[in-house]
């Protein structure tokens, strides 16, 4: 079936041999908002690498330097990408869609959402593409993550492609997600995504048919902040299937480089902003999409994950609030805000584990990327 286009997007680059080949098995979606500085960093290091998968890149920035640099394709020769300049990204519902877009364009089975500020290790894919290709249990496999931090001459972390000087810190292999059943992943997931790093399976290798069918819900359902579109995404990933890590380096996440969540942060936690957005009536409706319809049990006690979810991000949000009240939950449900109050209650008083520092270790191999 021919890929659903976006009123208004063009096809800006693609040359037929710039396509996906009969046996491709992955594509890489690249989706983009300015920030050209970080986009041409990541072309020139996927360049570089010789990049073997094709890479489709969904534009919804305002800056023209990224069009004029990719409508040239002899800067990247090593390259196979096809570029898509959507509408300006002007809110979050013209986001999600163009992500919607993006992903219906791709033909291959499975698929790697990226993001400009992050180098994916490539070496780290075939062995990726390989389990899920033996084991049909599993919807997403990576491996291990480095979180990268460049620094600024007063030691703050910098939001510039690069500096003088950084930090790096290799995180422990998460554990795999694995259960017997969707519900039970998800309720696993919820309880401990911020301990494990399992949010961090969004740039996993993921099976394209489960990430086409939790992003056609923004067709019908505006989800009012990103956080919340992320958990309906990884729903319905886990009703799906498992969650693999390998014991392997796969992703150098650019800590601080993220333009979103810098936005974000600067607005409100999490917690305020999940709990004056709706989002609860949102998931509620995210769980009323799956189909074959979850059972009602099934759907309570997910929503108590949820529930549990939130207090807990609350309380690692906000450790100074430890001993005080209640958060205020404006707009959201009497029920809801009943379920949260205890939960709170309940987590408040627990002690937060601390883990020991870890030592900075080098990338000599992506220094050239990101050291002045």
């Amino acid at each position: 079936m021919r890929p659903r286009f976006a009123q208004g997007d063009q096809v800006v680059y693609n040359r037929s041999d710039m396509l996906p080949a009969q046996n491709d098995l992955l594509t890489i979606v690249l989706t983009l908002k300015d920030r050209s500085a970080f986009t041409f960093r990541w072309m020139r290091y996927m360049n570089d690498q010789r990049c073997p998968y094709p890479i489709l890149i969904a534009d919804g920035g305002a800056d023209q330097a990224v069009q004029s640099d990719l409508e040239q394709p002899s800067r990247y020769p090593h390259l196979r990408y096809t570029y898509v300049r959507f509408p300006f990204d002007r809110d979050y519902g013209t986001y999600y869609r163009k992500f919607a877009d993006a992903v219906d364009r791709v033909t291959t089975p499975y698929v790697l959402l990226a993001d400009n500020d992050d180098f994916v290790l490539l070496d780290a894919i075939p062995q990726c593409l390989a389990f899920l290709s033996a084991h049909a249990g599993f919807v997403a496999c990576g491996g291990k993550r480095i979180v990268l931090r460049l620094l600024r001459p007063d030691g703050e972390y910098s939001d510039q492609p690069t500096s003088q000087q950084y930090h790096a810190i290799a995180d422990d292999r998460p554990p795999s997600l694995v259960g017997d059943t969707g519900v039970e992943r998800i309720c696993t997931f919820l309880a401990g995504a911020r301990r494990h790093s399992w949010w961090t399976s969004w740039h996993h290798v993921l099976r394209t048919a489960a990430v086409q069918r939790g992003a056609a819900a923004v067709r019908s359902q505006d989800f009012h902040d990103p956080v919340t579109f992320e958990i309906h995404m990884h729903l319905h990933w886990l009703l799906t299937g498992n969650y693999m890590a390998l014991d392997l380096p796969f992703l150098v996440k650019h800590e601080g480089g993220a333009q979103l969540t810098a936005a974000l942060n600067a607005q409100a936690s999490v917690f305020e902003r999940f709990v004056v957005s709706n989002a609860f009536g949102e998931l509620r409706w995210s769980l009323g999409s799956w189909e074959p319809a979850l059972s009602a049990a099934d759907r309570e006690r997910i929503e108590q994950a949820l529930v549990q979810w939130i207090a807990r991000e609350a309380h690692a949000l906000a450790p100074e609030a430890r001993h005080a009240g209640t958060p205020a939950l404006a707009g959201v449900p009497r029920r809801v805000a009943g379920l949260v109050d205890r939960a709170w209650r309940r987590f408040r008083a627990t002690p937060q584990p601390h883990s020991a520092a870890r030592p900075s270790i080098k990338l000599p191999n992506l220094e050239p990327y990101f050291l002045d």
